[in-house]
């Protein structure tokens, strides 16, 4: 049984897994991105299996947890070679069934003439939604009715573009793709999927529009932490006694949104013309860049990668792997990332700074306050039940 610092850690930080995955296996990005997306799981990694219900079930209820006890390491002892950072053990009881029954009865309370109340109930919370999207309450047709209220909420249109990617819905018009890319013109993933879209319909001119819009995009962003943020507020306002254990919910519903663009990133790995070719070294460079996320960093490497082994580079092909596998401290990040669940403040912080910078600043924030924090013998965010007993 895992741990629950390395559960909440690869669920909470889950970029990592997949893209040091990405750099063992050679030119492997894009056949696994297509083989995530074409099963709608979890981009970031597969390790979200075990917090969504499966597969084809990831929007409508996203925790199926394996266990319900996480064991922690019961000594407080600092490593010679690491600091040391206070851990916690955790009994965690989140069910599906009774993942089912809190959100029934957030649901309950939740104003849905608010937008964003609303937002969280079609998300979230109303298990009533199907999450297939030829039906008629399902919970595509709900974010379709939100965006025609409320058009300017990326967490809505952003959804609706990925489903564009699986299947053609009368909402996946041109009209549509001009409506959103007015709104969110800088957004990098948006432009990627943009490109996805295209390919499937063999609009190759509309193809390299979009992957030139990428490749000088300021950001990439698939509003994960947004979507985190979100939901926590809602917690927040309707059940803050719950705010803690639900982290993992929250978690669980921003991972849950497939890759929207893994046609583009096909279509890179298999150019032939060296324009092309070069265009999509450059999106990799501004990924790695700009990206909100770790998981776009990442991406952003293996398309280099991509190009580098291509023309012969080794040394270069070399240098982009040790880079990747450099993203995180992950033995830190592991024991950091714990603390989430029990402290809100710290919590609250890192989302901030995750939402205003990106994943890198968050992570190296929650690590090095984790560590400061731990220094200090009065920081006990543990429950009074594991306070030592003299």
């Amino acid at each position: 049984m895992k741990t629950f610092k390395i559960f909440i850690c690869v669920i909470i930080l889950c970029l990592l897994t997949i893209v040091l995955y990405f750099t063992i296996k050679d030119n492997s990005l894009i056949s696994n991105a297509i083989k995530i997306d074409s099963l709608n799981t979890n981009k970031h990694s597969n390790t979200s299996l075990k917090i969504v219900n499966n597969s084809q079930n990831t929007t409508d209820k996203p925790l199926a947890l394996a266990s319900n006890h996480f064991s922690q390491a019961d000594s407080p002892t600092e490593s010679s070679d690491q600091p040391y950072i206070v851990e916690c053990n955790l009994d965690v009881k989140n069910d599906p069934e009774s993942v089912t029954e809190f959100n029934k009865e957030i649901n309950s309370q939740l104003n849905i003439s608010k937008p964003d109340e609303q937002l969280a109930s079609i998300l979230f919370f109303n298990n009533k939604l199907s999450i297939h999207a030829e039906n008629k309450n399902s919970r595509n047709n709900a974010l379709i009715n939100y965006f025609r209220k409320s058009p300017d909420e990326p967490l809505s249109f952003h959804r609706l573009l990925t489903q564009c990617t699986q299947a053609s819905y009368s909402y996946c018009n041109q009209e549509f793709y001009d409506s959103i890319t007015t709104i969110d013109k800088d957004n990098g993933s948006l432009w990627l999927t943009l490109a996805s879209i295209y390919i499937k319909e063999n609009k190759i001119e509309l193809v390299q529009s979009a992957l030139l819009k990428a490749s000088y995009a300021k950001n990439f962003n698939d509003y994960y932490f947004d979507t985190i943020k979100l939901h926590r507020n809602t917690i927040e306002k309707y059940a803050p006694e719950s705010i803690n254990e639900q982290l993992i919910s929250g978690v669980g519903y921003a991972a849950a949104l497939p890759l929207g663009y893994s046609h583009a990133l096909e279509y890179c790995n298999t150019a032939q013309l060296i324009k092309t070719q070069e265009l999509c070294l450059q999106i990799g460079l501004t990924m790695e860049q700009s990206s909100k996320t770790r998981f776009h960093t990442g991406l952003g490497l293996s398309l280099q990668r991509i190009y580098h082994d291509r023309q012969g580079n080794q040394d270069t092909v070399e240098a982009l792997t040790i880079k990747t596998s450099q993203i995180y401290d992950f033995t830190l990040l592991m024991k950091a990332a714990n603390l989430l669940s029990y402290d809100n403040h710290l919590t609250e912080q890192w989302l901030n700074i995750a939402l205003e910078y990106n994943e890198a600043s968050a992570s190296d924030f929650l690590v090095s306050e984790a560590i400061l924090l731990s220094k200090n013998p009065n920081y006990q965010p543990c429950p009074i039940s594991q306070w030592p007993h003299y």
